[in-house]
């Protein structure tokens, strides 16, 4: 008898479960939360939780006219007259502290101001009609202590929707965020992983800046200017044409040249070092073959930084290095994974290395893991256009760590919104998709100037001309119909 009744209260439990176990099945289907990471210069407060709370700005411009009139113009004139760099270097010093002092961190990577940010899950949001959930971090400080505090609120998210899995959506910085998250923990709590305009592979520009080869490209300064400041004529970026084939900038590019590289050591050893050089962030964002150089430059002849310095060494030998295998892997444990990258801009003219395809701030190569990338206005060898291959001859996707899950858009400067249909099309698709997947998204799309998304065309790049009289003569065209208006 009492082995029928205690068989009859196990039927009873089992028969209560079963309710709970259809719910939670249930709670399973539909949409997957998605949790999204941002980029640099994203929402952190001074104060946070407090009455005082405020949002902090990348750059502080409060008072800035006060700087410039009573501390650089000072400095610039005073060093001019005396021929003092040191003195000139003030100047600039005092307008970056100013500017942008408020970000610096201390010698172990670590905020000074009262600045931080919590990530914060709504318990009442409906993730069906509400899909995605923001992972705040503080883009200044370490990848992998974001990691850390990924996954906890990833535990959180799951917990809250039922779900077992999530998808994981990051524009630029957020995705390294996300790469030292695959490092930790692998393919834990992971249905997909999108990362848009990525800076996976770090940044040309930054290399370049943090081993000390801050300069101007006369070429890539035009290439900037005619895209930053061109008119819908063509009137303006014909002129800059002229300028360019001519030489016109040049005394006056070799005066900036000689000025930058006289004031270059004060403010290495000033604002540079002391904002820039201890922010984390930014060190994610060194290249590998630029990382040993950079280091020895940026801590020569300067002491405690061993807390900063095993900081940036952790994330470098965890995932920088590791990028490549960190992504095939991923993707062969069963994860989706896509890539979006943008090229078709001119690079920001601080150094002299910068003739690089990119979005005005990352380089295409370095950006979409691998792929090879001719350089500004040319093409790769050899006209074949294959499987991998770019219709306007400048990108070969074969070489990318996923060549068939990478997808590339001409025209686009570093902004991740014209693809949030495709970030969503990947998340939603029950498979891995594909660059052959949909007609609507092939490896190469481009954007028009309303940030609208189609394939590519087949037109080529065309080369820089170094006629002085076909610039002359595209010039006068463009300019004769504006006169006669």
């Amino acid at each position: 008898m009492k082995k029928m009744i205690a068989f009859l209260l196990v039927c009873v439990l089992l028969f209560a479960c079963l309710p709970m176990a259809s719910a939670k099945k249930d709670r399973d289907r539909g949409v997957v939360p998605r949790i999204y990471l941002t980029g640099f210069g994203s929402a952190i407060y001074y104060n946070e939780g407090k009455p005082e709370q405020e949002l902090v700005s990348v750059a502080n411009t409060d008072g800035i006219e006060e700087t410039i009139f009573l501390d650089l113009l000072p400095a610039l004139a005073g060093g001019a007259a005396t021929l003092n760099a040191e003195t000139a270097a003030n100047g600039v010093n005092a307008l970056l502290y100013d500017l942008m002092g408020h970000l610096a961190c201390d010698k172990s990577g670590n905020t000074i101001a009262p600045i931080s940010v919590t990530p914060r899950l709504d318990t009442k949001q409906d993730h069906q009609k509400e899909p995605q959930y923001d992972y705040l971090y503080d883009w200044r400080l370490d990848m992998v202590d974001a990691a850390e505090g990924l996954y906890a609120f990833i535990k959180e998210v799951a917990a809250q929707t039922g779900h077992k899995k999530v998808a994981l959506l990051a524009d630029s910085e957020g995705c390294n965020v996300v790469m030292a998250y695959l490092a930790l923990y692998k393919q834990e709590y992971l249905d997909s992983v999108v990362l848009n305009i990525p800076a996976i592979g770090g940044l040309t520009m930054v290399g370049e800046l943090f081993t000390g080869n801050a300069d101007i490209s006369i070429p890539t300064l035009m290439d900037y200017l005619a895209q930053t400041v061109g008119d819908d004529s063509g009137t303006l970026d014909s002129f800059l044409e002229i300028v360019r084939v001519l030489g016109i900038l040049a005394p006056l590019v070799t005066g900036a040249e000689a000025l930058v590289s006289e004031l270059a050591p004060y403010l290495y050893d000033g604002a540079l070092m002391d904002i820039f050089g201890t922010m984390p962030c930014l060190w994610s964002f060194v290249p590998p073959a630029y990382f040993d150089d950079a280091k020895e430059f940026m801590f020569a002849g300067k002491t405690g930084y061993d807390g900063l310095i095993r900081k940036i060494n952790r994330y470098h030998d965890l995932v920088q290095v590791n990028a490549v295998s960190l992504l095939r892997n991923t993707s062969k444990a069963g994860v989706k994974v896509a890539l979006s990258v943008n090229y078709g801009k001119a690079l920001i003219p601080v150094t002299k290395n910068c003739d690089y395809e990119s979005d005005s701030l990352i380089d295409t190569h370095r950006a979409s893991a691998g792929a090879t990338v001719a350089r500004r206005h040319k093409t790769l060898p050899g006209s074949t256009v294959g499987k991998y291959r770019s219709a306007d001859g400048v990108i070969d996707a074969s070489t990318c760590a996923l060549p068939d899950q990478t997808w590339f858009v001409k025209g686009l400067e570093h902004e991740p919104r014209p693809m949030r249909d495709w970030a969503n099309w990947v998340i939603d698709s029950k498979e891995q998709v594909t660059i052959t997947s949909d007609p609507l998204y092939p490896q190469f799309l481009q954007a028009d100037a309303d940030w609208n998304i189609s394939p590519l065309s087949d037109s080529p790049e065309e080369p820089l001309s170094t006629d002085v009289g076909a610039a002359f003569e595209t010039f006068s065209d463009n300019l004769f119909p504006l006169l006669t208006k």
